[in-house]
């Protein structure tokens, strides 16, 4: 796990100490991510210059020093991620060709690959997570490569004449003389959806290179795209008949064989341990191979969004050495000024707190952790999949009656819904939460209108159906990256795979890990069990009103079902009330008037008006707010 960047000065525009100057300065922006050596590499004919920062954790010698070139001097590679399974791919290239080793490390293996099998045959046979730039002297081309589902970051584009990359932008900023434009269409989509989709970036004619792609740039500055990896191909699987028992035997010895690979490190593993069904099953797995596990939660005083308890018990169940810490207000207001140089770009799923909290704690014992992100998407686990299949069943009759019960339920204020299920909190607070009741019922109630699944869709994804931006005219694009095929749960599980897990989910864990130097490994993003998710029935998903099904049958066999079939709570924090508490002046600070009229492509009136809907408590507008507290707080740093 490292960071990369670089760039290729096609006119050679840049003098040679200014582009050493450059690349050092756009190296060193990446220490936080390869904290244990940095590397330099450059061919003067051709003005293309590599920049590395490690962060050791296969053969820690300086034999694995990056930028690494290739035996015979035709390749060289700067890469980000792990390869899990590059001890047997070495075995397979020793009995292929005679290669002389220098080091034990993944990147060597990749490497010599990309020389005897060629780009496309080697990537084809990784097992991980990467994103590599390699400079072809043969044929004077470089090659940017992104891993399978999306883990590891890559950003690129053409300013000036400079091909310029980097795991972070952070890195392409620092390249002397550019010049970036923010872009308001970005803005727009990060206040909509929480995150800036792909291929789009925070800056206008920089990219980011989408999951299971290669750009190919020659001297020309022509950029090539290519698509080595699909999910279509995983979808257009047929779903054989198999019985609960044998998709479990089969999910056993799968998932036992990526904990496998994915525990190999020489340095310490260990697992975030939230309490939910999927870090659970990551650590069953761990615990059951290695008699010493460091696990790894957060907990919030706050009942509502608290698992730190169950994740305690968890632990103690499953007999690990258990780490937790309880983060406070104060806890997110020392966080939130480093927010925007953690995520480089505007980001705003909430949950960003607790993520770079539990990541800064996993460090102080371990170098890499695992996590259990991406069974949702796989197997079914949000709501959203649970709900909108029977909701998208319509008729003209029936879309009659869902118009009356919509029209029903928006007359009522939010306050009413509050009101009224409160007192079922006092009876079991664990099952319901008051809390934003009112909201989810007028989210309900438009849904209701929707008369498809992708309009239904659109609406469950989004936060601001408009955004409050002068200057975006049109609707924003969908992101939808599948069509509708007639099958509801399957449209959802594949959106959400290729958007908002990459999006979102993938973001997240990475800038919030690596700001820290610690790797993530996603052992449910393995290609092969993506595969295997994807032959599995739907009722091995969601049956009678259970997700993620099958992982739960295979949790029965080592904790207590009350731990197991609990409602899902998310990784949140309880922002509404620290918008009222801690943070209440740092928001009517960025909300004023004196701020917003700085960006005047805001529109500030509809951001004050928010704001002051918000304060006399009509709505819950809390993630709205949220999501343009982290745009504004992102364009202060960014001026």
């Amino acid at each position: 796990m490292c960071g990369i960047t670089g760039y290729w000065d096609f006119n050679h525009k840049l003098s040679s100490d200014a582009a050493m100057d450059s690349i050092e300065n756009m190296t060193a922006s990446l220490r936080h991510r390869g904290p244990n050596g940095h590397g330099l590499w450059h061919d003067i004919t051709s003005s293309i210059y590599f920049g590395h920062r490690r962060l050791a954790i296969y053969d820690l010698s300086i034999n694995a020093k990056q930028p690494m070139t290739s035996p015979s001097t035709r390749y060289t590679m700067v890469f980000n991620g792990s390869i899990y399974n590059h001890k047997e791919l070495r075995k397979a290239l020793n009995d292929e060709v005679n290669v002389i080793w220098k080091s034990t490390s993944d990147t060597e293996v990749i490497l010599v690959g990309f020389e005897h099998w060629g780009i496309e045959k080697t990537l084809n046979k990784l097992v991980g997570m990467f994103a590599i730039a390699l400079w072809d002297q043969h044929d004077k081309k470089c090659y940017l490569i992104k891993d399978r589902l999306g883990e590891k970051p890559l950003y690129y584009g053409i300013i000036d004449n400079i091909l310029v990359f980097g795991s972070e932008l952070k890195s392409i900023k620092s390249l002397s003389g550019i010049n970036l434009k923010i872009s308001h269409t970005s803005c727009a989509y990060q206040l909509k959806y929480s995150y800036i989709p792909a291929p789009l970036s925070i800056y206008e004619n920089i990219n980011k290179l989408e999951p299971g792609k290669i750009a190919i740039i020659d001297k020309d500055k022509n950029i090539n795209i290519k698509q080595y990896w699909s999910l279509d191909k995983a979808m257009q699987q047929s779903k054989p008949p198999i019985s609960e028992a044998n998709a479990l035997n089969e999910f056993r010895d799968l998932f036992g064989q990526i904990i496998d690979n994915q525990v190999q490190a020489d340095v310490p593993v260990g697992a975030f341990l939230s309490g939910g069904t999927d870090s659970t099953t990551v650590v069953s797995f761990l615990k059951e191979k290695h008699k010493s596990v460091h696990t790894f939660s957060i907990g919030i005083a706050n009942s509502s969004y608290n698992e730190a308890n169950n994740a305690k018990n968890i632990a103690t169940q499953l007999g690990t050495s258990h780490h937790e810490l309880y983060v406070s207000e104060q806890d997110a207001l020392d966080i939130i000024p480093s927010l925007p140089n953690m995520y480089d770009e505007p980001f705003s799923d909430s949950s960003q707190i607790p993520t770079a909290l539990v990541a800064k704690m996993a460090k102080k014992h371990v170098s890499v952790a695992l996590s259990g992100d991406g069974a949702d998407e796989l197997f079914a686990g949000y709501n959203r999949h649970l709900l909108l299949p029977s909701l998208a069943k319509s008729s003209p009759k029936r879309q009659l009656v869902k118009n009356i019960v919509s029209n029903a339920l928006l007359a009522m204020p939010t306050t009413f819904f509050d009101t009224a299920y409160k007192p079922l909190h006092y009876i079991d607070s664990s099952r319901f939460n008051h809390q934003g009741v009112g909201d989810k019922a007028h989210k309900m109630a438009h849904l209701l209108k929707c008369t498809d699944m992708q309009s239904m869709y659109e609406y469950t994804i989004s936060h601001w159906q408009q955004p409050p931006i002068h200057s975006i005219n049109d609707k924003l694009q969908q992101p939808i990256q599948t069509q509708m095929t007639g099958d509801h749960l399957d449209f959802m599980l594949s959106n959400d795979t290729l958007g908002y897990l990459p999006g979102d989910i993938l973001t997240k864990v990475d800038r919030a890990s690596m700001y820290f130097a610690l790797e993530t490994r996603v052992p449910f993003l393995d290609h092969r069990l993506v595969d295997f998710a994807w032959r599995l029935p739907h009722s091995l998903k969601i049956n009678n009103g259970t997700s993620k099904y099958l992982l739960k049958k295979h949790l029965e066999d080592y904790i207590d079902k009350k731990h197991i079939y609990q409602p899902k709570k998310g990784f949140g924090i309880p922002i509404d009330k620290w918008l009222n508490g801690t943070l209440k002046e740092w928001a009517e600070s960025l909300l004023s008037k004196q701020t917003l009229d700085q960006y005047p492509f805001l529109n500030a009136q509809a951001l004050q008006n928010m704001w002051t809907k918000y304060k006399k408590k009509h709505g819950n507008t809390q993630y709205l707010i949220w999501d343009a507290l982290m745009l504004i707080s992102w364009l202060n740093s960014n001026r």
